[in-house]
């Protein structure tokens, strides 16, 4: 398991069916002393890359960005995780929003992808669109929000809906739960009938047990307390 996105992209990009010599060339590639700048717009990335002190090929590695639907899901995710929603805010993108994307149905990791070169390779893979996979790595390592950048999420965009989500969240209601404002709102009825009062007072039950000895009282004094205390209500029922 992946320990970081950068990491977690890697091994995605490796797993699939591409060329393994490409990729292996391009790592070396991306570790050469030629400077490579990366260039991630949602749907591609690319960088120019030279084979000599003139000739420059642009590669090119393109990305299914997530649909509406997709982005939907991944907000829900999170404004429904406190811990993530934290994260966000704090700048960060929690590893455990890969796992939860994907229970809701939306890999973030890409399914598929295009690898484009201005270069004479005939392979599925030459090592430039090779350094740009591990080029991908670096950056999504430093910044994971490079990845959703990279599906067509912009970091203020989910900030955006995030908040937007939890702020505007109505709380959940069992069915025939009565709100308050529409209870208050409502027209008084008539109130219940009173009871009729007893023309007694009426004993307290004896206790099942007596109180321990080190109790301040007795079931005496507690059942004389009670009856007392009945009689004082019947009093004032009767005014």
């Amino acid at each position: 398991m992946a320990n970081n996105w950068g990491e977690a992209w890697i091994k995605h990009i490796e797993s699939m069916d591409l060329d393994a010599v490409g990729l292996d060339r391009g790592r070396n590639y991306a570790m050469s002393e030629w400077r490579l700048d990366l260039d991630i717009k949602p749907g591609l990335a690319s960088t120019d890359a030279r084979a000599g002190r003139r000739v420059v090929y642009e590669a090119r590695l393109e990305i299914p960005v997530l649909t509406e639907e997709e982005i939907d899901k991944i907000v829900s995710v999170i404004a429904n995780n406190t811990s993530a929603t934290a994260a966000l805010l704090d700048g960060d993108l929690d590893m455990t929003l890969l796992g939860a994307a994907a229970n809701v149905g939306v890999d973030l990791l890409p399914g598929s992808v295009t690898a484009t070169c201005d270069c004479r390779h005939q392979g599925a893979v030459c090592r430039h669109v090779g350094a740009v996979v591990y080029l991908l790595g670096d950056a999504i390592e430093a910044d994971p929000f490079e990845l959703l950048r990279l599906r067509g999420l912009e970091r203020t965009d989910l900030i955006k809906a995030v908040s937007a989500a939890r702020s505007g969240a109505a709380p959940e209601i069992p069915e025939g739960t009565e709100i308050a404002s529409t209870a208050y709102a409502r027209e008084a009825g008539d109130l219940p009938n009173q009871p009729d009062v007893p023309a007694t007072a009426r004993a307290m039950p004896p206790f099942p047990t007596e109180p321990p000895p080190s109790a301040p009282f007795t079931a005496d004094g507690l059942a004389r307390l009670g009856a007392d205390a009945a009689e004082r209500a019947l009093a004032l029922l009767n005014r």
